[in-house]
């Protein structure tokens, strides 16, 4: 278990690197890290004990997928929207206190910060 938390630390201080030295709207950019994301949130599922927060989780993540594919399609505003459910869903993880709640939260702000690059 502690392999996974060095490698989930890692993948989301590439995912906040990247948004961070990103200065523009950067299409195949987003999609990586959504593609990323999605594979993060699949991860932190796989290691959930409670039923809700896999399934909170398991929504987070295709929706994330969901947006992913909207921006390959340049539907934006379909995009952000599944942005929103998507950190919905792990704001109600990171309330029922689901396992792993820190990287929960560092993937909602990077939902957050993929959305706010879309407007």
């Amino acid at each position: 278990m502690s392999k996974w938390i060095l490698l989930s630390g890692s993948l989301f201080f590439f995912l906040f690197s990247l948004s961070v030295h990103s200065n523009s709207f950067d299409k195949d950019q987003l999609v990586q890290r959504c593609q990323i994301l999605h594979e993060g949130l699949k991860e932190l599922e796989s290691h959930q004990y409670k039923g809700i927060c896999r399934h909170k989780l398991a929504l987070a993540a295709n929706k994330i997928f969901s947006a992913k594919v909207r921006i390959v399609y340049e539907n934006y505003k379909g995009a952000k929207q599944d942005l929103s459910v998507s950190m919905n869903n792990l704001k109600f993880a990171e309330d029922i206190s689901c396992v792993f709640k820190s990287e929960i939260t560092k993937a909602r702000m990077e939902a957050r910060e993929i959305q706010r690059e879309l407007n």
